[in-house]
């Protein structure tokens, strides 16, 4: 009996727990981060029509996972990346993409905080990445390839 609860226990933990379902092979992000992994994660439960989608990108020299949840509104996409007690804003606005500070809707660090975290040069440099359109995909792996750069050790 009690081991039938120890299962129901351990499948009720699991069913609340993000699961990736798909990873990528791994790419160099030409980085001091090594060698990254992107991997599709998926909420268990469902609340929202348009829940965000969400994406977890594993570097080979990076203790922790960094996540990148995209919400999507009338004018742009927008890619909230966390890791640790970092994160930065990534926006495809149908113009460009490019890296931000994060709208204080979804901010959950201090302004100042975050800016004394980032490598001034390199945000500036990332402001506008791209100006042509691409998938929801390949701006995680371009977000994937340019934030080591931004991310002071």
């Amino acid at each position: 009996m009690k081991t039938i609860q120890i299962i129901a226990v351990a499948m009720l933990m699991l069913a609340f727990l993000p699961m990736t379902v798909q990873a990528e092979n791994e790419v160099n992000s030409e980085t001091t981060y090594g060698m990254y992994k992107v991997g599709i994660s998926q909420p268990a439960h469902t609340v929202a029509k348009n829940a965000p989608s969400t994406y977890t990108i594993y570097y080979e020299e990076l203790d922790v996972p960094v996540t990148v949840t995209v919400f999507e509104d009338e004018k742009c996409k927008n890619y909230i990346v966390r890791t640790g007690n970092f994160e930065v804003q990534y926006t495809c606005n149908g113009k460009y993409f490019g890296v931000k500070y994060v709208d204080a809707a979804y901010a959950t660090i201090p302004l100042q905080e975050m800016k004394a975290k980032i490598d001034r040069t390199n945000f500036l440099y990332q402001r506008v990445i791209t100006r042509k359109l691409r998938s929801e995909k390949d701006f995680v792996r371009l977000i994937a390839c340019y934030l080591p750069e931004i991310m002071n050790a």
